[in-house]
Parts: structure tokens; C-alpha cells; sequence
């Protein structure tokens, strides 16, 4: 729910519970709708704020789950649920969690920023090295 700080009546943003998160520059509003999984890295609309708008332009019952971008003019989907937004919904950071088995289990979370190349490049913090790894999300 959004709460106007300057008075007026609060805003629905989702059906159910939701985290929205703003783009770096406010322009959009990213709201998950489908949750991360094992399998999925879960999904994200990114839904831009119009000229002189302090918030999109909402369904008064919010956004419903599993939604697809049609449902408000001008939305993008977002193939992660959990991610940092950029300013646009071409740039996102993201952690991807990889798990090493061996005699012993360690996971190592790396931190993934995708650009318009949809390239993603990360630091590997395992032995502590610049490396940087390319790989496509």
C-alpha cells in the first residue's frame, strides 16, 4: 500500500503481498508478481511513472499475481523477481546463488548487474582474485 506523506487517500499497489522497489532514477516502479524458485527466477513488472505523476497509474485493487504487462499501458515484463533496478528495465543487478559440492558444501552469492547486452559479470569472491566471468542470465 501506498501512502501519500502529503495527505489523500492510500493507493493499492498489489493483490497480495508484495516488496515494490523504485528504478534508480524514480522513473519506474518495479512490483514482483511471480515469486523466485529452485527452477525460476521468478518475474517483475516494470511499470513507468508518467510526467508529473508521483505513482503509475494502478488498478484500484491493485496488481494481481502472476500478471502479465498487458494490464497496464506501457509495462514491461522482467524476467527476476528479486533484483536492484537500474534506471530502465534493461539494467538490474541480481544475486546468483551457486552451490559447490564436493568433501564440503559452500555457496557462493555473486552479485550480477545485466546491461542492454543482456551480458552478466560478476566478481568471483571464491579465491579472492579479479576474475570476472560472462555469462548470459
Amino acid at each position: 500500500m501506498a501512502i501519500p506523506t502529503g495527505g489523500g487517500p492510500p493507493h493499492i499497489v498489489c493483490e497480495s503481498d508484495c516488496n515494490p522497489i523504485w528504478s534508480s532514477n524514480g522513473n519506474f516502479l518495479f512490483v514482483p508478481v511471480e515469486a523466485a524458485t529452485r527452477t525460476s527466477p521468478g518475474r517483475s513488472l516494470a511499470i513507468p511513472v508518467g510526467p508529473g505523476e508521483s505513482l503509475p497509474q494502478l488498478a484500484p485493487q491493485g496488481i494481481p499475481p502472476q500478471a502479465n504487462a498487458s494490464i497496464i499501458p506501457g509495462a514491461q515484463s522482467v524476467a527476476r523477481a528479486d533484483l536492484v533496478p537500474g534506471r530502465d528495465p534493461s539494467h538490474y543487478a541480481y544475486v546468483n546463488m551457486t552451490v559447490h559440492r564436493n568433501l564440503s558444501i559452500f555457496a557462493a552469492v555473486k552479485p550480477c548487474w545485466v546491461g542492454p547486452t543482456n551480458l552478466c559479470a560478476y566478481l568471483d569472491n571464491r579465491d579472492h582474485r579479479n576474475m570476472y566471468r560472462i555469462s548470459l542470465p
